[in-house]
């Protein structure tokens, strides 16, 4: 990770496409080890402050050139998100309801307490299934293949 690419993702890439770009609606997404790629860089951090959009605990917040970066455990190591949410929809491939539509919906608890086999308790799913993508994804940016720090 450099400046030069989170720099030309921006200007060269995304700015091209969509003509203009505000980076008031964008956040930077990455796995930790990205964030600690970035920090030392030698950028400095940033305090969160009145105007920001968490809570005002005084931890230390990224950003890059005015886009928050925020850090998610469940991302992929070698990669970096710029995600306009406003750009993003929710696309649902089966409407709520019940996850095994053919009567077996109930199923019995096993019990790790009493003596029997089974507690008095059934459970059964009720879901959606649903994933998140863009129609237009010419305001969307992902940086892969970067370096992994050591320890991540």
């Amino acid at each position: 990770l450099d400046l030069e690419l989170l720099t030309r993702m921006i200007g060269a890439n995304i700015q091209i496409r969509m003509g203009a770009i505000s980076r008031n609606e964008y956040e930077l997404w990455s796995y930790p080890s990205q964030t600690a790629a970035f920090q030392a860089l030698g950028w400095n951090l940033k305090r969160i402050t009145e105007g920001s959009k968490s809570v005002k605990l005084g931890y230390t917040s990224y950003e890059f050139q005015g886009m928050p970066w925020v850090e998610e455990t469940d991302l992929d190591k070698d990669r970096v998100y710029f995600i306009d949410w406003s750009k993003i929809q929710k696309y649902v491939a089966k409407d709520w309801g019940w996850k095994k539509p053919d009567g077996n919906i109930l199923r019995l608890v096993p019990s790790s307490t009493s003596g029997i086999a089974y507690t008095s308790q059934a459970e059964g799913y009720w879901g959606v299934d649903c994933n998140l993508g863009s129609p237009d994804t010419r305001g969307l940016g992902k940086l892969y293949s970067l370096s992994v720090p050591t320890g991540y």
